[in-house]
Order: C-alpha cells, then structure tokens, then sequence
C-alpha cells in the first residue's frame, strides 16, 4: 500500500510552531507531554494531532482496527485474500457496510445516530484504502490515547458522524494522553462490550478485568500480576499482534501466546508438565467462561424482542454464566465461511462461520478451550447467499423479514424466498486466566465427568489385540481406575500409545501451523 504524506494547513503549522515555542518556554527544553497536550482547547481527530506527530495517522488507517480488513496468512481457504470484519458477514451484527452509521428512531421516540461505526477508530467516516486528506484526518487518535476522552453520534451537516460528547474538557482529555492505551481504554471503550454489552460477545472478556480477583484474571487482576493488554498484545506502528480462531485478519505477525513468559514444563510435577506439548495451558487455566458477567450463547435472527436497556428492537438471543468450554485441535490456523458463497451445510446441520484446524496427528496443533457461540441467520432460498441485515429496519420495527430483504437488495440480491440457517461458530478463550488454585484438577478430565469427549479428539481406545480382548491380550482380567492404568503401562512400562490406542503420538511444535500441508478441518459437533 502507497501512503500519502499530509501536508498541514497554514493554520495548523503556525499552530505546531508556537505549540512548540510555548514548549520550550514552560519547560525550559524538557518536553512535557503533558504541558503540551493541555494548551489544546479544541480536537478535531488526527487533524488536530498530525501536525505534531507525522506518519502516526497513515499507520493507523493502514491497521486492522481502522480498516477492518487485511492479510489472512491464518485462514488457508482464502487463499491470500485480504478480508476481515468489512465486506464479509459475521453472527452477530451480520454486514457492517450497509450498517456503518445511520439516524434511527429508538423505541423510546428519540433520534438517535448508531451503527457499526460506534465501534470503529474514526469519527464516522468508512475505512477506505487509499489514505486520503479526509480518510487521514478521520483517525480518531483519543478513542485510544485518552481515558477521559468520550465520543457520541450526531448530525453534523445531515450526515451521521461521530462528535466530541459536549462534557469533554477537551484541555484534561489531552493532557490525559497516553502513548500506550490504557487497559481501561481497550477493555471499556471497546472490547468488552462488542456485541451488544458486557462479556457478550466472547465470554472471556469483562468489566471486572480492571478490578477484580485474582480468581477472575491472574494476569489483569491487581491483585495478581497487574498487567495491561499491550503487555502481551505487542505492538508496532499501530498494528497489533494477536489473532484467535475467530479473527480472520493477522494485523502483527508476532507470536502472542503463553510460551511467551512461560516454558514448556513451568509445573512442580512432570505429569502435569507432559500435558503441555499436546493440551493448551488455558484447557486447565480457563475452566469456564462468562464467570464474571453473563456471555451470549444463542442469537436468533428469525425472531425479534424489545431490549429495553437500549430502547430497540434486536433478534432474540440467550446467555449463561460458568459455561464449560468446548475442546478442539487447533493448529493456529482456521476455516471462515466465505460471505460471496453459496450456504453449505456440515454434517451435523449448521453452517460453520469459523472453526478451527487441526487433529490430534497435526504436530503443529493442541488441544484448545472454545466458546461454541450459535445462531439462526437468513439465506436466500433460491440462490443461498446469506442475507445480510438492515439494521435500521431491525432495531426500530423488529420486522426481521423486513430487515432481511432491505439486506438482501442493498448488496444487489434477487429473491423471493428466505430461509434460516443454523450456524456455529468458534470463539478462542485466551483471557481471564485462573490462577493455579483454581485450575483444572486431573479428575475433570480423565473422570467420566462429560467434559473431554475423548473420542471425538481422536483418542479411541481398541477393543482387541491379537485377536483377544484388548485387556486380556496381556494379562487375565484386573480392576484398576485409569491413574494406576496409565502410570503402569506408561510411565513404568513404557508402553506406546499405540498399543492400546487407535492413534500414534504426534511430536509437539512450538508455535502455529504453516498454511502448507494443513490438514482437513475437524468438523465435530458437541
């Protein structure tokens, strides 16, 4: 991508150099961000910022949290295209582009500027990828740099944008600024509440992050290791390392992963230890999810409720607390389903929005803890593209047909008929981390508690030998709980896996999966 340089306006040099002079003068040649930041009695986005700091508004349209798309190294289905959240379709808030920013009528009968955008890091322009004067100056540097900094939609010469909110003093917002955001600034102005409010959307992800027990988050909680999301989500000229199976996009392609800080053995005990090169550290660590506020686990599109919290309409969705992850193989690398194709079904009968790769003789894959996130969305019965939804129509009517078909026509659809599809979708649960008094115990799993299906990860056990009972091949009939099995056969005897077992031990890698020779996606269901 070319990037253009922005000139400044006269007005805004003169502003840089007396800004500068007035440095100098106050701070006798010591630069105070602070000072600095405070003579700003006005802020109109990186307009405002770009004279003082070149090159930081073009990184930041150039990044995934402006455009919302990009490279997908991690998704080997697509085939090196850039994709992400716009221009591709997603069970929550479904398309983005036809929902950016918009003047709605809430139920309560106020006039009201929502959408998409609110969520976005401009001032309510769409991302485009060229870096215009007026796409450069829609950076909205604060939204991440400033605590004290709030935003609200309004019209602003007919069209819907995004506003300073009027309570702002504008000269403590700046002095405010942060260079790193704030853990107060990721988690409330952004992640916690995608999707409609608090610890929804991924379940590992809460309020309670900022001060809450170290039971909830070891690695957040100050009570624990007090530590703030850009201590593992590094950073580089605005683009941010970090991807789960759910994320098509790789903004930083920097390993953002537990082996980070710990090693390959960081337990007391080496039966714990040889877990690690097979099982994720958050199989044990994360032993639920939604534990400090409730998570969605179902959005159904076919049928409309009133939400009175937000006076609008929205699809009829259920939530749950302490919810048990569901397991999976995953290599690093994931399947999306593509928003220009036809629905296809899996076997079990869902449409499978992302899921991830791997098996249990993928060398690159472990065992990882899901949110196994469903939903209804509507399809063309005709042509079978997913229909995306007209917000607009939604939150203020509840006529979801209405909604749908508004969708439909607006990307260039014709069709009469509409169906639902159930989906499904894969969520990675890397946050909220317990410590290791609350983690997993042996038992959880290796009981018959129904939390492992080890079957369906690929560890079956034969039921013969040589031609006898798999048991008795060796020795006559004995009782003993799996503990005293596997420590004989294993850990005195040496036994292989695969003498008992219907698969053989794949060596662990360090790291993700390469997107050549990946294997087949394991399409189990729960």
């Amino acid at each position: 991508m070319t990037f253009r340089t922005h000139k400044p306006s006269k007005s805004q040099s003169v502003g840089a150099i007396l800004l500068g002079a007035w440095l100098i003068v106050t701070g006798y040649g010591e630069f105070s961000p602070a000072l600095a930041h405070q003579a700003l009695t006005t802020y109109d986005g990186a307009k405002t910022c770009m004279p003082c700091h070149p090159g930081k508004a073009e990184e930041v349209h150039a990044s995934v949290h402006y455009q919302w798309q990009g490279a997908t190294p991690g998704v080997p289905n697509l085939a090196g295209k850039i994709a992400g959240k716009w221009g591709n379709t997603n069970d929550f808030c479904t398309y983005p582009n036809i929902n950016f920013l918009f003047q709605s009528t809430n139920t309560a009968g106020a006039q009201v500027v929502v959408g998409c955008g609110t969520c976005h890091t401009g001032r309510g322009l769409p991302p485009e990828p060229l870096p215009t004067t007026a796409q450069l100056e829609n950076v909205d540097c604060l939204i991440c740099h400033s605590d004290l900094y709030q935003r609200m939609g309004a019209m602003v010469n007919g069209v819907p944008a995004l506003v300073t909110a009027p309570t702002v003093d504008i000269a403590a917002a700046t002095a405010a600024i942060q260079a790193p955001p704030s853990k107060n600034t990721c988690l409330m102005r952004c992640h916690v509440n995608s999707g409609g409010g608090p610890g929804v959307k991924h379940g590992d992800i809460d309020p309670g992050q900022l001060a809450g027990p170290v039971t909830l988050d070891v690695h957040m909680s100050p009570q624990g290791n007090n530590m703030a999301c850009l201590d593992c989500h590094i950073c580089r000229n605005h683009r941010i390392a970090g991807r789960g199976n759910d994320l098509r996009v790789t903004d930083l392609n920097a390993r953002v992963d537990c082996l980070n800080c710990h090693s390959l053995t960081p337990h007391d005990t080496q039966n714990i230890n040889k877990h690690t090169a097979k099982v994720h550290c958050t199989v044990c660590h994360i032993p639920a999810f939604g534990r400090g506020v409730r998570t969605e686990m179902t959005r159904d599109f076919s049928a409309t409720e009133l939400d009175t919290a937000v006076s609008r309409f929205e699809p009829v969705r259920t939530y749950a607390n302490n919810v048990t992850p569901v397991y999976r193989w995953f290599n690093g690398l994931s399947y999306f389903f593509e928003f220009d194709r036809n629905v296809f079904f899996q076997p079990d009968g869902n449409l499978l929005m992302a899921g991830p790769l791997g098996s249990i003789t993928d060398p690159n894959a472990k065992i990882h803890a899901f949110k196994d996130h469903r939903s209804k969305l509507g399809y063309e019965l005709q042509g079978g593209r997913l229909l995306p939804v007209k917000s607009k129509i939604l939150w203020e009517t509840g006529n979801s047909l209405a909604a749908l078909t508004r969708g439909g026509i607006e990307i260039g659809l014709t069709f009469t008929d509409i169906g639902f599809a159930n989906t499904k979708r894969y969520f990675s649960l890397y946050h909220e981390v317990a410590p290791k008094e609350n983690a997993l115990t042996c038992g959880a799993c290796h009981v018959s508690t129904g939390r492992l299906n080890f079957q369906d990860l690929g560890y079956g056990v034969k039921t013969t030998r040589n031609g006898q009972p798999l048991c008795q091949s060796c020795h006559g009939r004995e009782t003993a709980s799996f503990y005293e099995v596997h420590r004989e056969h294993v850990d005195e005897r040496s036994i292989s896996c695969i003498t008992c077992h219907t698969f053989q031990s794949a060596p662990a890698v360090v790291g993700v999966g390469n997107i050549e020779g990946v294997l087949p996606l394991l399409l189990l269901d729960n």
